[in-house]
């Protein structure tokens, strides 16, 4: 009886081989399927801005602060859009994820409905709507600090939150100094125009 013995090296490279096949077939899809979840993303973005009104947010710059229940709605929200709409993403994602795993192949009952597939979108969907809504609640928030709240109007404040919905913390700070270098720009160059016109 003869004993093949291999050395570790040749499984590492074995293994190495097949994770860069999936993660170039998932990088494939991604390529090919970022549109959908952009547009979903973008889509619901743009309801919840029609969906404050600007009564409210002058309120929030008012007190400082944006009500718990609205980050509440948010994020039922949130949670609709990822049983709704994100689920089949990222069931779609695992399907092509899975094309490059031959064991899949063999299990005649596997399908992507199972406990575990619906378990890791169940967890990973929470994960989700906890990350988005406290990067909102963490942007929002550095709107309506108070050094903010001193250079601008609430009128001025309130129309450039509403705009800001979705985006993280960093990203509204940024289009806040953009937003600031915009209108410093149009006050020197048109010294005589009113501030409301800016």
């Amino acid at each position: 009886m003869t004993f093949l013995i291999r050395p570790c090296r040749y499984f590492q490279k074995a293994k190495a081989g097949n994770a860069n096949e999936i993660l170039k077939r998932l990088e494939d899809y991604l390529k090919d399927n970022a549109n959908t979840p952009i547009q979903i993303l973008c889509g619901f973005w743009k309801d919840q801005q029609a969906a404050i009104t600007y009564q409210e947010l002058r309120q929030a710059v008012i007190e400082g602060v944006m009500t718990k229940e609205t980050f509440n709605i948010w994020s039922k929200d949130y949670s609709i859009l990822v049983q709704n709409k994100l689920r089949y993403v990222w069931e779609d994602a695992m399907k092509a994820g899975s094309v490059s795993q031959p064991i899949l192949f063999d299990l005649q009952r596997f399908t992507f409905h199972s406990s575990h597939a619906i378990n890791w979108i169940q967890h990973h969907g929470a994960e989700f709507v906890t990350a988005v809504t406290q990067e909102q609640k963490g942007a929002i928030s550095a709107l309506l600090a108070r050094s903010v709240r001193e250079k601008h109007s609430v009128d001025e404040l309130a129309k450039f939150i509403r705009s800001c919905i979705g985006l993280t913390e960093p990203q509204a700070k940024a289009n806040l100094r953009y937003y600031e270098n915009v209108v410093a720009n149009l006050k020197e160059q048109h010294p005589r125009m009113k501030t409301e016109s800016v």
